[in-house]
């Protein structure tokens, strides 16, 4: 550590100055005397410094008021004075300045230590928020678990039910044949019958109408039943789809038509069309049909469809696939309805 030009400057003029012992000894003992006080707390940097510029200050006043006012006495120089008193200075220079390596690098020692300390404490508290992290998250996981086993014993009672064939005040639902009425969706597949609030009438049209008046009020209850203990279990751990398929009888096939019903304008409708060659597998594929005014009754089972899936859509914001319906090949009211399916995969 070197020593300001300034300061090593002044010292040399004073003791060139300095010619008495007596005032010797006064610089000596002040040097001391600021020794001392550096060695009494050599951590404090502040004190340091203060230090420092106090003999840099009283140094100004020894050389103001001892060079100035003794200008006009004649000096006399001694060397051998001169050369002693500065191996003096030079050693307590070295002396101080050894003291304030040494007072930085303990410094510097503490204040890494304390930066690791917190960096240690806060490392801990780390560890903690994670291992309480991981118990939470362990926890949830399984609660989490176990509800997904009891959802996937839920949905497996309930179709072990359905296996069986169901029917109640509501609903009935039975098992069909078939284990792939859509191309390559192999699976099982359920007839639904939704039953009005008269508890006898499936969803059943009038001759040449596709809209059921008072819908809601005949079949809320029994499409509520039937979401809240059929679809409802299931849908939590087994991939399932509704698709619903109109139908209308022969009557009327050759002369029927008629206009669109004004609230249930359905002019384009998005189904899923037959497979080639058969009327009971379909394609699993969107195709969009457009229908004319007036309509006439081979586009009656699809129009029925359309507002059945517009009914659900409304009541329960679930909009099922319509599958491309079909005119029987008699005269039968009970073939003016609509189908619902019910498929679950394997």
């Amino acid at each position: 550590m070197s020593t300001p030009k300034i300061f090593s400057k002044t010292l040399d003029k004073a003791i060139e100055a300095l010619a008495l012992k007596e005032k010797k000894d006064r610089i000596e003992k002040f040097v001391k005397e600021v020794g001392t006080a550096f060695a009494e707390n050599p951590r404090t940097i502040v004190l340091h410094m203060v230090a420092y510029g106090g003999v840099l200050a009283i140094m100004y006043f020894l050389f103001y008021n001892i060079f100035i006012q003794n200008k006009d006495s004649t000096i006399e120089k001694k060397d051998s004075t001169i050369e002693r008193l500065e191996q003096e200075k030079n050693a307590l220079i070295q002396e101080q300045a050894t003291r304030v390596i040494a007072l930085e690098q303990e410094i510097d020692e503490l204040k890494q230590e304390d930066s690791e300390s917190k960096i240690t404490t806060k490392l801990s508290i780390y560890e903690e928020r994670i291992k309480l992290y991981i118990e939470k998250t362990s926890f949830y996981k399984d609660k989490l678990q176990e509800c997904r086993l009891d959802l996937s014993k839920a949905a497996s009672e309930v179709i072990a039910k359905i296996d069986r064939s169901v029917a109640t005040k509501n609903y009935r639902v039975e098992k069909i044949k078939s284990t792939e009425t859509i191309h390559g969706q192999i699976g099982k597949y359920y007839l639904i019958d939704i039953i009005d609030s008269d508890k006898s009438k499936i969803i059943n049209f009038p001759a040449g109408k596709y809209v059921i008046n008072n819908f809601h009020s005949k079949f809320s209850e029994s499409l509520s039943r039937f979401f809240e203990e059929i679809i409802k279990p299931i849908s939590k751990s087994v991939s399932f789809s509704i698709y619903i398929e109109g139908s209308a009888d022969k009557a009327g096939d050759r002369i029927f038509s008629s206009k669109f019903d004004k609230k249930y304008k359905y002019e384009t409708i998005k189904l899923y069309s037959k497979a080639y060659g058969t009327k009971t597998q379909f394609l699993p594929r969107i195709d969009e049909i457009s229908i004319t005014e007036p309509f006439t009754n081979i586009d009656l089972p699809n129009l029925r469809a359309r507002f059945v899936q517009n009914m659900l859509e409304n009541s329960y914001n679930f909009k099922p696939i319509i599958l491309d319906g079909n005119v029987t090949s008699k005269v039968d009211a009970k073939d003016r309805n609509v189908s619902i399916y019910l498929y679950v995969d394997n």
